[in-house]
């Protein structure tokens, strides 16, 4: 399913391809945009991840969900997989969610990896 919006709150709604990254800060998320901008949103992760559920982004560890068409490359090797992001950040994956990300991760079949 392709969404062509997500409404974070009521007056932040952007399309899944503008955001980079979503990471914890306490009980807000910080909404990472390409260009490099930042949006502070009063919403936990968790809630986060129900909004997004449906668009190409994966939880890989308790502080980030990453947006599968943002990632260049992909380094799966066990314990410690990582992923690189189109702005040079590199997120490290947990080894309790490293293998559902990745199978999330191929069933996108992203054109960069």
């Amino acid at each position: 399913m392709k969404l062509n919006t997500i409404k974070f709150v009521r007056n932040v709604e952007l399309p899944p391809s503008e955001v980079m990254l979503i990471q914890s800060d306490v009980n807000y998320s910080r909404l990472w945009l390409k260009g490099g901008r930042k949006i502070l949103i009063a919403k936990t992760l968790k809630q986060m991840s129900e909004l997004v559920k449906n668009a190409p982004f994966v939880r890989v560890n308790k502080q980030v969900i990453l947006n599968i068409e943002h990632i260049v490359e992909y380094y799966p090797d066990f314990p410690h997989p990582e992923a690189e992001l189109s702005n040079g950040f590199r997120v490290e994956f947990s080894r309790r969610r490293a293998l559902l990300a990745h199978r999330k991760i191929s069933l996108f079949n992203c054109p960069n990896l």
